[in-house]
């Protein structure tokens, strides 16, 4: 948590020095992110999540679903990443 907030905060300080077409944001871990959608409110970086299950409910333990990401008020949810790839095998065909 702490790491990520440090990051966040870090983060914030460069913001204003952005082009306005840029759209800066972070994905923290999972157990981070109310705390960095917190930290970051009077910014204008978006929080995401690193994952996302493809079922809004039901019995999948573990796995983060899009009501669940919702309720975080996330903004965005990065699927597909590389390492996802490599050690889960996910494929275009199973993140599409």
């Amino acid at each position: 948590m702490t790491e990520a907030l440090d990051f966040a905060g870090a983060l914030a300080g460069f913001v204003p020095g952005f082009d306005d077409r840029i759209q800066p944001f972070v994905i923290p871990p999972f157990t981070a992110v109310r705390e960095v959608k917190r930290a970051l409110s009077a910014t204008r970086i978006k929080v995401g999540a690193q994952n996302m299950h493809w079922v809004d409910a039901g019995a999948w333990t573990g796995e983060i679903s899009p009501v669940m990401l919702n309720d975080c008020g996330l903004d965005l949810v990065e699927l597909g990443h590389s390492e996802r790839r490599e050690h889960f095998g996910e494929t275009d065909r199973t993140v599409g």
